[in-house]
């Protein structure tokens, strides 16, 4: 079984099937990277300990987009895009 990282960062879709999981597919470690660390952000949970909650957003389309309304920028995949956009394959966690 390939690791995430290699499994998020190939050019082709080889899905979930096991059958069309290949060695050898080309890999784009950057991009596997970015989007396993996005990943694993949707699997933390950070709980807002004074009655405020806590946001994810992910951003798998192909240009920047604007964050929500939110107070504080807990965690984030990556650097932000200028004037504080989420780029493509990135995650945040905010405070909203």
């Amino acid at each position: 079984m390939p690791r995430t990282v290699t499994r998020y960062g190939r050019a082709e879709n080889t899905g979930f099937a096991f059958t069309r999981k290949r060695f050898g597919v080309p890999t784009d470690l950057a991009l596997g990277t970015r989007r396993a660390r996005a990943a694993a952000l949707l699997t933390l949970a950070l709980p807002g300990r004074d009655g405020s909650r806590a946001l994810c957003v992910v951003n798998f389309g192909s240009r920047d987009m604007e964050l929500p309304e939110h107070r504080e920028l807990l965690l984030a995949s990556g650097p932000l895009a200028p004037g504080g956009a989420l780029p493509q394959d990135a995650a945040v966690w905010l405070r909203a």
